[in-house]
């Protein structure tokens, strides 16, 4: 098994991150604050462990405590699981 595969989605995120194409993005902050909101829920979450429907769930749960759907996904309106689904193919 790859030591990869034990990490966490803290992990992962912070990876993604560190990546210098991803700091470059205009969008950095708002990716790093969504990032932030998403770890308080999942950070401790294997990443392997991870799946849609769990991410899927947590944003409607966001969108019922009033977050602007930036703060669930800040990349882009309308496809909820961009963000994180990106993290796992980069």
């Amino acid at each position: 098994m790859l030591p990869e595969s034990n990490m966490t989605f803290r992990e992962l995120t912070d990876m993604y991150m560190a990546m210098e194409p991803v700091k470059a993005l205009a969008s950095y902050r708002r990716i790093e604050s969504f990032f932030g909101n998403f770890n308080t829920e999942f950070g401790s979450v294997q990443a392997r462990d991870m799946k849609p429907s769990s991410i899927e769930n947590y944003q409607v749960q966001r969108e019922c405590e009033g977050a602007s759907l930036p703060t669930r996904d800040p990349l882009r309106p309308g496809h909820s699981l961009r963000t994180p689904r990106t993290i796992f193919l980069r």
